[in-house]
């Protein structure tokens, strides 16, 4: 046996609906609103079973064929399902769930006619709500919940319309406008009914809802019933298949479940058991066979789990293979069947199949109906299929014994479930045995093991008839119930299987495909509502209005409080509201005032207990204070702080005569606002234009104002104080002072934003005085006095705040000038050097050429001669910075003479000394020139190469240094031997003398003598004189040829310094502080230099 279940579908399923985009309207006729004499009461039918929807059932429709819930009262009562809040969970999909509205007419001055909307969510996110508006009438007649009066006439029913129009519902909303006739002093009941669509489960919570419009724009007049959809699904379709072969008879068995759905209801509510009775009935019979043919009986169970009847259509048709493969053996088909609410009915199918026929399976088609709507058309989704396959599914052909045989039945009873349990209260039918010695109305649980109740043998008699012959039934009353505060749910599973004598077999359902019961309960809470106002003298009356919405903001409830001498103390319970976060807002009662909106948590703990099942809210409302007037207060705020007295403020508007009302600020508290006075004490105000203006004050401007034109409304300013605030600032100063180094720089520019945006111009020891500044950001901004001068300095000061930011950069001043304030920026350029060569040839300016070079910060570049008066294209120089100008290529066989220009008269008056011993020299601090040096000094280089020349300088600011470079040449001569002894295979001549300078420490040997004096000599050893004379033979065995290396330079340059250290500036002195013990050794080192060993 297998089971097929309703497939969902979401999408609109509207008989005859009209679909209007956007803003679109139905043009059927003009909308005539219901008049003030007309009060409404919307209510919907809440399906929990307590009460049940009709007094003798679960079900609709009513016997009147109506789809309305019992209300034995005349409207309303605790005894009627129907409620203006939530209508529960026991409404499945595709149930058609009743609303009414009953309209009571007033004393009006005769009929009155008018239109109403009523309405329900169709599509939301996708999701389907309501998807029909079925049976709108008036009932009357005398039938069931005929309670309108005979004037009442439900003049027109508009086709349904799906709209977008309205706020605060669903995507789509379809709704079908009424036009309602009745009398005076009247009351009509409007009946219909809602079908929920397939997918309308899937609305979370209790969001989905049903509407009544009193007015045309879907706003105003609006009354919303919420509702819970289970998700049950609709029908069901399952079947089971048996074939015998051989002559004698066939057992067959049918199980069926009633209902086929239970609810529990509410297990908070202590005045239902939460139980209710489900039977299973189990039927047997035997039907003949005969020998020639295959016994073939199928039976089809078709379920309906709604809460009213509907009809299906179920065709069935066997298949199997008798020689020519599989082919269609018989079609038998059974239309109309009733199928009552929640409940399964099943139909039996037989047909004799050839001998040796295979493969037989069968396929069972369903399609339910909608009897409620015209033409009874098929519900959305269908038909529903299952099929059966006799091997794969069943116990395949069986062989009969040819006998009269004996069977027993078993039946097995399995519960699923949290919090649910059930009891066997009653059997009938065949006598049978309970597994595990179960007694009657002993309560089972999941738990527990499965219940398994197997009959006596069952005998059947002889039968004759081809449809079968009933042999007996078992039929089991079983109680469901839930656990108190449990919401869950759970199925109550049965299977049984019959066994022949013969040792036959058949089925009706199976522990994987079971017949079952579904059964839930949920939990649902009450809320106690009270409302308490001052007690009411006769004959005086107050009715209060209180709405109540869940957490997702959907109305659930609207409570109306009748108060009257001496009731002013009223609770009101809203009954079985699903646990949530429930606000409720009094927004009606009179001219009371309190605290109007109160919220209470609902929501279940993870154990909920009985205590969890209600909650309260309490409201206190008291008369309202008596009118306060309406006065006007100024506030003064003057920056910088502390200058707030003394300001005159005016008043002018209603009642204020031709000067206004005065006022002088005297309280300077910041922030503390000043009323102005009458002549009895605090000026009151009367409904008007009012305005306050401000007396202006030299040297101050007014920066903000706020509140200071306003309109007094009565009553709801009643109690209210107008406030007027006036900012004023005291006006600053800005001043800009200009300096130069050196100073008299003129021509500086200046762009601003102070006053328009005029550029202005200083020279030094000038400034631009800014008067009368409106407090606030400023820019100042130098432009570049580039290349002439650099901005060196940029200094403000503040009398106020400090909070102006410089930046030198960018030559530019962000002032932010506070109230009252004095800023003041210095700027400070110094202006940069310059340098300028005079060259000379042989004493003359000449053509020749000759190439310098200048380096330093920002300057890497050259200039060849001629001009011989050059000052590097003008090049600025910034002062106090490291430059190197240079003379290069100087050939050999020339010497350079320079000299500098120290006074600034642009004549030379100080020469340059060559300092021979290093390839740099320091720039001396006073005449902030260096000595001439050699940048190639200590590089291998012989003496016929071309030589450099450079010297160190800075400039001070303003200053353009001179030099003269005088380039001369030596008269070439053959030399002459001054020396006669040979060094290193070469001769010291006078021309060496005149080439090289040979420097001793601060002995300059530069004659024949000095040097036979220095080379022949003697001088005892490790004295100054033995190491002079050493370090000039190796320098000249240098100077011949001997490879040097840096350990010879070392040792060379360490004898140079040690000698000029000590002061020795001739041959023969003697220094003070001298160490024999570093001469010797500086000695050997050189002795090893000059005898070859230590430079290989």
């Amino acid at each position: 046996m297998t089971f097929s279940l309703f497939n969902r579908i979401k999408q609109h399923a509207l008989w005859g609906i009209i679909l209007l985009a956007g803003g679109a309207v139905l043009p059927v006729q003009a909308f005539d609103p219901a008049p003030s004499t007309v009060q409404f009461t919307f209510e919907g039918c809440r399906n929990d079973g307590d009460p049940t929807l009709l007094a003798d059932r679960n079900s609709l429709p009513n016997d009147d064929g109506n789809y309305t819930c019992q209300d034995p009262n005349t409207l309303g009562g605790a005894d009627t399902p129907y409620t203006s809040g939530n209508l529960g969970k026991g409404w499945d999909e595709l149930d058609l769930v009743p609303f009414r509205l009953i309209a009571e007419n007033g004393d009006s001055a005769g009929v009155v006619t008018y239109d109403i909307r009523v309405a329900a969510d169709n599509q939301d996110n996708g999701n389907a709500g309501y998807d029909q508006i079925v049976d709108v009438q008036i009932i009357g007649g005398g039938l069931d919940n005929d309670f309108s009066d005979a004037s009442c006439t439900l003049v027109s029913v508009g086709a349904p319309v799906v709209t977008t129009q309205v706020t605060g519902g669903a995507d789509d909303v379809v709704y079908r406008e009424l036009r309602i006739s009745q009398g005076p002093n009247t009351t009509c009941v409007i009946d219909w009914a809602n079908r929920l669509a397939i997918g309308a489960s899937q609305y979370p919570g209790s969001s989905l809802q049903a509407y009544v419009f009193e007015q045309e724009g879907f706003q105003q007049g609006r009354r919303t019933i919420t509702i819970d959809v289970d998700e049950n699904q609709a029908f069901g379709v399952r079947k089971d298949m048996a074939a015998t072969v051989g002559d004698g008879i066939v057992w067959n068995m049918t199980k069926q479940a009633t209902p086929t759905t239970l609810n529990l209801g509410n297990t908070c509510d202590t005045t239902q058991d939460n139980s209710a009775e489900a039977t299973i009935r189990v039927e047997w019979s035997v039907i003949p066979t005969s020998g020639d043919a295959v016994r073939v009986v199928t039976n089809i169970y078709v379920a309906n789990n709604l809460s009213r009847e509907v009809v299906v259509d179920i065709t069935d048709e066997i298949f199997g293979d008798i020689g020519a493969g599989e082919e269609s053996l018989d079609v038998a088909t059974f239309n109309g069947v009733s199928v009552p609410a929640n409940s399964e009915v099943f139909v039996t199918h037989t047909f004799e199949a050839p001998l040796g026929v295979s493969g037989l399976n069968d396929v069972a088609t369903a399609t339910f109906k909608d009897p409620a709507l015209p033409g009874v058309p098929a519900f959305p989704g269908q038909p529903l299929t299952t099929q059966f396959d006799l091997v794969q599914d069943g116990a395949g052909i069986q062989q009969v014994s040819g006998e009269l045989t004996t069977a027993t039945v078993s039946d097995t009873e399995r519960l699923t479930g949290t919090g649910l349990s059930y009891f066997v209260s009653q059997v009938t039918g065949a006598t049978g045995t309970f597994s595990g010695s179960y007694q009657l109305n002993t309560p089972l649980t999941p738990a527990d093991p499965d219940l398994v109740w197997t009959s006596a043998t069952q005998q059947p008699g002889e039968c004759t008839d081809p449809n079968g012959c009933a042999v007996g039934f078992v039929e089991f009353t079983k109680t469901i119930s839930a656990a108190a505060v449990t919401s869950t749910t759970g199925t109550l599973a049965d299977w049984a299987l019959l066994t022949a004598s013969d040792g036959t077999m058949v089925e009706s359902g199976t522990e994987q495909s079971p017949v079952q019961v579904t059964v839930t309960s949920s939990i649902l809470v009450d809320l106690d509502v009270r409302l308490t106002v001052p007690a009411l003298v006769a004959p005086n009356t107050l009715q209060c209005t209180v709405e109540v919405k869940n957490s997702s903001n959907e109305l659930i409830e609207t409570l109306t409080y009748d108060f009257n001498s001496p009731n002013n103390d009223i609770t009101q319970t809203i009954d079985d509201i699903a646990p949530d976060v429930y606000t409720a807002e009094v927004t009606s009662c009179g001219t009371l005032v309190g605290e109007t909106v109160k919220m209470v948590d609902l929501t279940l703990p993870a154990e909920p207990t009985l205590d969890d099942c209600s909650g309260q809210l309490a409201f206190v409302l008291v008369e309202p204070e008596p009118p306060a007037p309406v006065l006007a207060a100024v506030d003064k705020i003057t920056m910088p702080a502390g200058e707030e007295n003394g300001w005159t403020m005016t008043l002018r508007g209603p009642n204020t005569g031709a000067n206004g009302i005065v006022l002088v600020t005297s309280d300077s508290t910041p922030g503390a606002y000043e009323v102005f006075q009458g002549q009895g004490g605090d000026f009151e105000l009367v409904a008007g234009d009012y305005t306050v203006t401000e007396t202006a004050r030299e040297g101050w401007v007014q920066t903000a104002s706020s509140g200071c034109e306003f309109t007094v409304t009565l009553p709801e300013d009643e109690g209210t104080t107008k406030q007027c605030s006036f900012t004023n600032k005291k006006l600053g100063t800005i001043i800009i002072h200009k300096l130069t180094k050196p100073k008299y720089g003129t021509g500086f520019s200046f762009s601003q934003n102070i006053e328009g945006s005029d550029d202005f111009m200083l020279d030094h020891g000038q400034s631009k005085v800014f008067e009368g500044v409106i407090p606030g950001n400023y820019r100042v901004t130098e432009i570049d006095p580039a290349p002439d001068f650099m901005l060196v300095d940029l200094v403000c000061t503040e009398s106020e705040m400090a909070n102006t930011q410089t930046n030198t950069l960018s030559r530019q001043v962000d002032i932010v000038l506070d109230p009252g304030e004095t800023v003041e920026c210095t700027y400070t350029n110094r202006e940069n050097g310059m340098v300028k060569v005079k060259k000379l040839t042989n004493g003359y300016p000449t053509d020749d050429e000759w190439k310098f070079t200048l380096s330093g910060p920002g300057v890497n570049t050259y200039i060849v001669t001629p001009p011989n008066m050059f000052d590097f294209d003008g090049i600025k120089l910034t002062p106090y910075e490291k430059y190197t100008l240079c003379e290069v290529d100087i050939p050999y066989g020339w010497q350079s003479f320079w000299m500098v220009d120290i006074n600034g008269d642009y004549y030379v008056d100080e020469k340059l000394r060559f300092e021979n011993s290093s390839n740099d020299a320091p720039i001396d601090y006073y005449l902030k020139v260096s000595k001439l040096f050699n940048p190639d000094y200590g590089n291998m280089q012989s003496i016929y190469e071309d030589m450099s020349l450079c010297v160190n300088f800075m400039v001070k600011p303003g200053q353009t240094l001179f030099f003269q470079v005088d380039n001369r040449q030596v008269k070439k001569t053959e030399p002459v031997a001054c020396y006669d002894k040979p060094i290193y295979g070469g001769y010291l001549t006078s021309e060496d003398l005149e080439t090289h300078t040979y420097m001793l420490g601060g002995y300059h040997v530069d004659t024949c003598e000095e040097a036979t004096e220095v080379l022949d000599k003697y001088a005892s050893f490790g004295s100054a004189d033995y190491l002079a004379a050493k370090l000039f033979s190796a320098k000249l065995h240098e100077q011949y040829g001997l490879t040097s290396c840096q350990q010879a330079q070392t040792a060379m340059q360490k004898s140079h310094s040690m000698l000029e250290q000590s002061g020795y500036s001739s041959y023969g002195y003697q220094p003070s502080r001298w160490s024999s013990w570093d001469a010797n050794n500086l000695v050997r080192e050189l002795d090893t230099y000059m005898s070859g060993y230590m430079c290989r």
